[in-house]
């Protein structure tokens, strides 16, 4: 039972039947990918075009309180939570409203192929359905998916109380698997240092290791030491030349 997909219709996304109720977790986290775009297109706010890409949705918090029936606080929560799972970003576009941003669906293509699950699914089941009447509409949209994916770079995902530790997906999962729970506390002693002190850093993720290193080689010297004063401490060895 829990393999292969299902296909919902969009117009499921404004029944009555889904938005009556409060929305559950899961219910707000299926939305998301249904409210999302199913084809490249943009938005304009503030006057300033936004483009808006397949899997990518813009919206606002106050909306989605509105149509999930959650408070902002939550809506805000379950966004950071869904980012710290790295199943979306969300890139901010007005700054005087932090709201506004545009949210995208990682893996999209992964929940919505256009691609079937087997190949006699919609082809002797349905005729001639998508099986032979349709085999060069289906060729094409394969070979325009593989044209498409060489075009696209990787997804940076934006992490950080002040949404300014960017990761790779590739670069993000490394961390996990080297720092398990305590990765969480590394980026958000990273993100405030460098709100706090305007820093710039190439590579958060080379920082991040570099950093490390160098406290682990110090053992128990600075033992006490915060994430910020630990993180302070070591850009300035980073600056002077003494950080490998």
């Amino acid at each position: 039972m829990n393999h292969g997909w299902i296909k919902l219709h969009r117009c499921l996304f404004s029944s009555s039947m889904w938005t009556n109720e409060v929305f559950t977790r899961a219910q707000a986290w299926i939305d998301l990918i249904g409210l999302a775009n199913y084809q490249d297109g943009f938005i304009r706010i503030q006057g300033i075009k936004v483009d808006v890409l397949r899997g990518e949705l813009a919206i606002s918090e106050e909306n989605l309180a509105i149509r999930w029936k959650w408070s902002r606080g939550k809506v805000r929560r379950f966004l950071q939570e869904l980012r710290d799972e790295a199943m979306i970003t969300k890139e901010n576009h007005a700054k005087q409203d932090r709201r506004k941003a545009v949210i995208t669906i990682l893996n999209y293509e992964k929940y919505q192929s256009d691609e079937k699950e087997n190949g006699t699914g919609d082809g002797t089941g349905d005729g001639t359905g998508d099986g032979t009447g349709d085999g060069t509409t289906l060729l094409r949209k394969k070979e325009v998916k593989k044209e498409r994916k060489k075009e696209i770079k990787p997804k940076t995902i934006t992490l950080g109380e002040f949404e300014n530790v960017f990761l790779s997906e590739e670069e993000l999962e490394k961390l996990k698997e080297k720092y398990n729970g305590t990765l969480n506390q590394k980026i958000e002693a990273l993100s405030s240092y460098m709100a706090s002190q305007g820093k710039k850093y190439a590579s958060h993720y080379a920082t991040i290791l570099a950093w490390d290193r160098k406290n682990n080689k110090g053992g128990n010297q600075n033992a006490g030491e915060t994430d910020e004063q630990r993180f302070a401490r070591l850009s300035k060895l980073l600056q002077d030349g003494s950080l490998p």
